[in-house]
């Protein structure tokens, strides 16, 4: 076989090799290397040939591409490469197999084997791959090659920095897709990153990828999240009678045992103008004011979004978490539901529950692994909307789902004045896409 791999790269190797294992950052006009939050290498115009690359191409837009949807990643993707007939793709994996990979096998100072998992991918508008750290049995080394670039439109590798529990934080580092570039890391505990989303209806980024194999034994860092905080029920002060909040319809003994049924059949009801229409507007106009305080919450390889801060909340929203919290609210969610909502940490001293003012904005999610500890207890979630009618009646400002992963429905709900009670085994919140204005 013709060596493809560009010869500049090989001369020097031995440059490369130095810089990577000691950790020296570097830019020229045939590599670069980033050497934090991790190290990755993107080695610039990887084939020596600009025809056989426009061949590589054309070959694989040819491909047939599957639709993949999880919580995980939207993508377009092809099947195993390995088994691709084409000539032109078949001729590119053994330039992985007996030029690129002893070249990095020696850069790495790793002993890869003969295995090279590799597909193609494409992402389209809206597409993306969220933030995670390619362990996964025996990958060694990561690699991405580039046929198409982005100026502006989304498609960046994002590189996450870490805390001291190993787990990410905010992107340090981004490279944007670099026609003919090959980008390679060392699959590690702190390799997070993610694909960022596409914002053009005009761009596609096309690229090879996979990893290549070994038989080394990785340290791996175990993470479990503690239960989130754990509140106590409270008593409001005087008397306090459920249709103060709450619409009488969803009062009324007949309601209530209607309800109580649905749930028991379905594990799940949706309650249309539960509050009181009046106080529920007050609280619609307060969300919007400035002065409450919101803070990113992660880690992102479990989720991101905002919640605000609960003690500095306006009037009408503090008196709506403080009835939301009280022993009277929970009593009425027995009724509704049928369930005896124990405390999950022992005791008698009443139901525990985690409480969170949400803001979702594009690019917030969840993951199905979103809280170890917390999702492995069964317990009662309900969901409160605050979406206003302006965003609701335009359906490009809208996105974003829950999904119930013990469940075959994939139904989502943007509605305000609406409240979901699910029976929850395990969950996550799709990413909402970029709004359009």
């Amino acid at each position: 076989m013709n060596q493809l791999m560009n010869n500049e790269l090989r001369i020097n190797i031995d440059i490369i090799r130095k810089h990577y294992l000691e950790n020296i950052p570097h830019d020229s006009r045939f590599f670069s290397l980033i050497v934090s939050p991790f190290k990755v290498i993107k080695f610039k115009n990887v084939l020596g040939s600009v025809a056989y690359q426009n061949e590589l191409k054309d070959a694989l837009e040819n491909l047939d591409y599957s639709r993949k949807d999880n919580d995980l990643y939207s993508i377009w993707q092809t099947n195993d490469l390995n088994n691709c007939s084409s000539d032109i793709v078949k001729k590119f994996i053994e330039i992985l197999a007996k030029e690129i990979t002893p070249f990095l096998s020696n850069i790495f100072n790793v002993e890869l084997n003969d295995r090279i998992s590799i597909t193609a991918s494409l992402y389209k508008n809206g597409d993306h791959l969220l933030c995670h750290d390619d362990k996964c049995e025996d990958r060694c080394i990561a690699f991405v090659y580039y046929l198409t670039e982005a100026h502006g439109c989304g498609g960046s590798f994002d590189m996450f920095d870490h805390d001291e529990s190993y787990q990410p934080t905010e992107i340090k580092h981004s490279l944007l897709p670099e026609v003919g570039s090959l980008v390679c890391f060392e699959v590690g505990n702190l390799t997070y990153h993610q694909v960022s989303e596409i914002t053009s209806e005009s761009f596609n980024r096309l690229s090879i990828n996979g990893w290549f194999h070994s038989s080394r034994q990785p340290s791996v860092v175990n993470y479990v999240e503690p239960l989130p905080r754990l509140r106590k029920q409270i008593s409001l002060e005087g008397l306090v009678l459920l249709d103060k909040y709450i619409n009488l319809l969803y009062c009324t003994p007949s309601t209530l045992i209607e309800m109580r049924e649905q749930f028991e059949e379905e594990s799940f009801i949706l309650l249309k103008r539960m509050f009181v229409e009046q106080f529920f507007n007050l609280c619609c106009q307060e969300i919007k004011k400035k002065t409450i305080s919101w803070k990113r919450k992660g880690p992102a390889n479990r989720r991101n979004y905002e919640v605000a801060n609960l003690k500095y909340l306006p009037n009408s929203l503090r008196t709506l978490i403080r009835f939301l919290m009280s022993s009277l609210f929970t009593a009425y969610l027995r009724n509704l539901t049928g369930l005896s909502l124990k405390p999950c940490t022992g005791g008698n001293s009443g139901s525990e529950f985690s409480l969170e003012l949400i803001r979702w904005t594009p690019g917030c999610y969840t993951m199905a692994t979103d809280n170890d500890a917390f999702f492995k207890k069964s317990g009662l979630d309900f969901y409160l909307y605050f979406g206003t009618k302006a965003a609701l009646t335009n359906p490009e400002n809208t996105s974003g789902y829950v999904t119930y992963l013990a469940t075959d429905d994939d139904d989502s709900f943007d509605k305000e004045l609406e409240m979901q009670h699910i029976y929850r085994r395990n969950k996550f919140e799709a990413y909402p896409k970029s709004f359009k204005h």
